[in-house]
């Protein structure tokens, strides 16, 4: 329970305050953990238990968007808004509660921090559907390689930004989790368009 209990309050704190806007020991006193060594013994560091934070939501939204990409190569249809649908989707579904809506908020601010490349890395946990649908999109968009990658880059970036923000809103109660879910829908155009575009 008190790994858990550490998860909980610094999801919460962490998507308020920013992931080193909030002080581990608040962390840990907010947790209700007497134990002054909990978080470095459960985690290592603050990264550990960013990443603990990301690894609870991020294996299902990884499981459901292999699953989505599986079925457009079964039904022949693997094209870039396909590719992009298969990206936001998942993330819409984060939005029924508040525990994903601050991992939204907190998946913005690592894709921020580190870039793409480093968030999505292979050897980073739950990350293969995103390695595997930017791999795809690489080879569905034009440009050089260098272009492309950059291209792909940016497109992980607005997805994370813009979906938070989303859940910002659904936070602070300006809009209800099915308009946030609308709205996450509604960036799918605009995304793929962004890809696909000549710049």
């Amino acid at each position: 329970m008190t790994r858990e209990g550490l998860i909980d309050i610094g999801e919460q704190l962490m998507a308020r305050h920013g992931i080193y806007g909030v002080n581990l020991q608040r962390i840990r006193t907010e947790a209700r953990v007497r134990n002054r060594s909990a978080i470095n013994y459960h985690f290592g560091d603050r990264r550990g238990l960013v990443m603990a934070i990301m690894h609870r939501h991020r294996s299902a939204i990884d499981d459901e968007r292999h699953r989505l990409v599986d079925l457009l190569e079964r039904q022949g249809e693997v094209t870039v808004r396909g590719l992009v649908e298969a990206a936001v989707v998942p993330l819409a579904a984060r939005l029924k509660t508040e525990s994903g809506r601050n991992f939204l908020i907190i998946l913005s601010e690592v894709t921020f921090r580190t870039g793409s490349e480093r968030a999505y890395a292979p050897s980073e946990p739950d990350s293969s559907s995103v390695v595997r649908l930017n791999e795809m999109l690489f080879e569905r968009i034009a440009g050089s390689r260098a272009r492309r990658r950059h291209r792909i880059g940016e497109f992980d970036l607005m997805v994370a930004i813009l979906v938070a923000d989303i859940a910002r809103s659904v936070n602070r109660g300006d809009q209800s989790v099915a308009q946030g879910r609308r709205r996450v829908r509604e960036l799918i155009g605009p995304l793929t368009a962004a890809l696909v575009g000549s710049r």
